[in-house]
């Protein structure tokens, strides 16, 4: 199994209008138990050269988030988990109700 997850992001510096379209998969390796991230971006609004930059200092971000979750113990790593199943379980509840 994998996840994805597909957001939208408007980067900073804001008043340049960079927006992407982001689809983050999070897929098993051949390596038993590693999971990988793979990211498509794709460019919305903004000019090239700032949008580049911009994602640039995103994914910068976002491998750094990855690079914390490692560090986790397994205590914290399942708390985050089942933090999580409760935000998704109330995010499911309101759509449907």
């Amino acid at each position: 199994p994998f996840y994805i997850l597909r957001f939208n992001a408007w980067l900073a510096p804001y008043d340049l209008g960079v927006s992407e379209e982001l689809e983050l998969r999070v897929v098993p390796t051949e390596e038993e138990g590693v999971l990988g991230a793979e990211a498509k971006i794709y460019r919305v609004s903004g000019e090239p050269g700032a949008w580049v930059r911009s994602t640039r200092a995103f994914l910068y971000q976002l491998r750094r988030q990855f690079l914390l979750w490692r560090s986790f113990s397994p205590d914290e790593k399942t708390r985050y988990h089942e933090a999580g199943e409760e935000v998704t379980a109330v995010g499911e509840a309101s759509r449907a109700g």
